[in-house]
């Protein structure tokens, strides 16, 4: 991924967090991402 394109990804996310829009935030990942936080993975 070229930079300009992880930059937009990034404020896609950010955006659609902010939004609560579900829908969006699922389409920013691949579909077989894994969420990684400091508890652990979920």
């Amino acid at each position: 991924m070229r930079m300009p394109d992880a930059r937009w990804l990034k404020q896609r996310l950010h955006d659609a967090f902010n939004r609560h829009d579900l829908d969006e935030v699922i389409q920013c990942h691949s579909q077989d991402a894994v969420l990684v936080t400091p508890a652990g993975v979920a």
